[in-house]
């Protein structure tokens, strides 16, 4: 009875999430939606989180561009429903490499996978802490002390849903980003878009292209956006205040950004940088201006 009441469940989540794939009206829904489920029904529909408006417009804009091929690096690439999102936004041929520390079960199978954690530093073997919600999991250690799952200390605390327990504590193998690049060759070639989601270091990780960040159009991180650089989750983390100006620096522009504190979630935020110089040498300013009219979103 009850395996049958939780099928039923997923067939109307994966409804709503039809639903809700072919809507621009209703991508503020599925972001919240995706948030106030439970870690282990929210993993269905994850996807959903790229169809914020946003993605919309920057899928217009891929699609309408020249370029025939569609580079996406997805880095914390877990079952790989961003990938399955993607795809149904691009109507073009899509070159996808996943990388992740731990091989899951994808959902939409990768032109390429990398089984490996990213960071900015040598390449080797480094400790991955191993958490009992997986999607914590990290190369950083959690600062227990900073999070609590008591709804009242939300204004001092990052809430998780549960108490914060390590599992394990194991070796995996590390990499740059900028010999992955060298390993399938695509030192020469843009990548149309990076996505980062590794739990605390994703600034790290975009800074490990070292001298491809040149070729990186546009790409997206998660951020603290607490404004509180003592209201964090993992040691040493950086907040958006820190990041921004070290992103701009070398050469991109803030796009948009969704802050998922104001659907009642933590202070945290997905933003999207696009690289201005490309957007110049390939004369694609005229068609990112005619995507972005009309949209409210953007910075």
């Amino acid at each position: 009875m009850h395996a049958c009441r939780f099928l039923k469940l997923i067939f109307i989540i994966e409804w709503i999430k039809a639903l809700l794939l072919r809507s621009k009206l209703f991508t503020r829904l599925a972001t919240k939606l995706v948030y106030l489920l439970p870690n282990s029904l929210g993993n269905l529909v994850s996807g959903i989180e790229i169809q914020q408006e946003s993605r919309h417009a920057i899928a217009d804009f891929l699609n309408h561009s020249s370029f025939q091929t569609i580079n996406l690096i997805d880095v914390g690439c877990f079952k790989g429903g961003f990938l399955k999102a993607f795809q149904s936004l691009i109507r073009k041929r899509i070159l996808s490499i996943g990388i992740d520390p731990i091989r899951h079960n994808h959902i939409v199978p990768y032109s390429a996978f990398v089984e490996a954690a990213v960071a900015n530093r040598l390449d080797g073997i480094y400790d991955f802490y191993e958490y009992n919600d997986p999607s914590l999991n990290s190369l950083k250690r959690i600062i227990t002390s900073d999070v609590s799952h008591n709804g009242q200390k939300r204004n001092r605390k990052f809430l998780l849903k549960n108490h914060v327990g390590t599992l394990a504590v194991r070796t995996v193998k590390t990499m740059r980003l900028s010999t992955i690049i060298k390993r399938f060759k695509m030192e020469n070639e843009i990548i149309h878009f990076l996505k980062i989601d590794v739990q605390g270091c994703d600034l790290e990780v975009f800074l490990s292209l070292g001298e491809y960040i040149k070729n990186c159009l546009f790409v997206q991180l998660e951020t603290i956006y607490s404004k509180d650089k003592n209201m964090v989750v993992y040691e040493n983390q950086t907040i958006f205040e820190e990041e921004k100006p070290i992103i701009e620096k070398l050469g991109f522009k803030l796009f948009s950004c969704v802050d998922f504190s104001e659907i009642g979630t933590n202070p945290e935020a997905d933003v999207i940088f696009v690289n201005e110089e490309i957007i110049r040498t390939h004369n694609l300013e005229n068609l990112l201006r005619r995507v972005m009219r009309g949209n409210t979103f953007f910075i």
